[in-house]
């Protein structure tokens, strides 16, 4: 491919469309997710023993709660794509929506930390429950800290931009 039929521009715009398409689809599974799967899950289970019938909503609640912070950080992540498609891929500004996703994913994460284990001390829920809540505390850990570096990542590039802006 030679240099000159390569357009940076059309590929930011590209790259930043995929993007978004990718958040859309995220933000639509994530409703289909919380608020059809996990009731008719919980439903399931209550058919099946409905003993835990008091501990349905509490969970349900709960779950949904943690759907909050997943759709602030698919709004940030809608920010950073916005600035890709604006040549601004490496940016101050994109180091704070870096940073956003951190403090939410990781609050996030410790959320789900502390409610389950407030249900499993309220006999709320099963040890089995627990070991797979830690899969996804692992994950959200990963998660935040993958942003915490893009956010490191993102502000040596934005400054090494500003220096070579400067740069005669």
């Amino acid at each position: 491919m030679d240099t000159n039929d390569f357009d940076f521009k059309k590929e930011l715009l590209k790259m930043s469309g995929i993007l978004k398409g990718f958040i859309i689809c995220t933000g639509a599974l994530g409703l289909m997710m919380f608020f059809v799967g996990i009731p008719e899950i919980g439903k399931s289970i209550l058919s099946m023993a409905p003993e835990f019938d008091y501990c349905y909503y509490p969970w349900l609640i709960f779950l949904w709660s943690c759907s909050i912070p997943y759709y602030i950080i698919l709004f940030f992540a809608w920010k950073i794509s916005d600035n890709i498609g604006k040549e601004k891929a490496f940016s101050h500004e994109n180091e704070l929506w870096f940073r956003r996703i951190f403090v939410t994913t990781a609050a996030g994460v410790i959320f789900f930390l502390i409610i389950n284990l407030i249900f499993f001390l309220m006999n709320m829920s099963h040890p089995g429950i627990m070991i797979l809540s830690m899969i996804i505390i692992f994950a959200g850990s990963a998660f935040s800290f993958c942003a915490r570096v893009l956010e490191k990542m993102c502000s040596v590039a934005a400054s090494l931009k500003e220096q070579n802006d400067l740069t005669i």
